[in-house]
């Protein structure tokens, strides 16, 4: 099974805006995934606008590494004693792992380190699969 995995640390806010939340963090975000709310999207059911902000710190690892070096890296980014000092209590928190894969039934083992760290953010842990053929013909 081949597997890529896409890493992220999303702060979600109703009420701050990206440079809000940058300004409390003092870390700015990934800006390719980041969005402010209200700005517009594309969906397949048109023109809309974005219903929160979300502040978005990608892991810079490899994509083939696994889970925990990512996560890992996210508490070397923006250490999560850091980010719950500073964190109004509106935002949500949330790990994200997108799993990119050619597998029939994939997994995704996420050591009890991790977990440690995922808990020390406050944070939720997503994870979405995506099948993937990885370019073969």
């Amino acid at each position: 099974m081949r597997r890529e995995l896409l890493v992220s640390l999303d702060i979600l806010s109703a009420s701050m805006s990206l440079a809000e939340l940058s300004a409390a963090l003092r870390y700015e975000p990934s800006a390719a995934s980041s969005h402010d709310k209200g700005s517009p999207r594309k969906t397949p059911r048109g023109d809309e606008k974005w219903q929160e902000t979300t502040w978005r710190l990608d892991s810079d690892e490899p994509k083939n590494n696994p889970v925990e070096v990512h996560i890992a890296r996210l508490a070397k980014l923006l250490p999560p004693e850091d980010l719950v000092a500073v964190l109004p209590s509106e935002c949500k928190v949330v790990i994200t792992a997108g799993v990119m894969h050619d597998a029939y039934a994939p997994t995704l083992d996420v050591p009890s380190a991790s977990i440690e760290i995922i808990n020390a953010y406050r944070a939720e842990l997503e994870l979405s699969f995506y099948p993937t053929d990885f370019g073969k013909e």
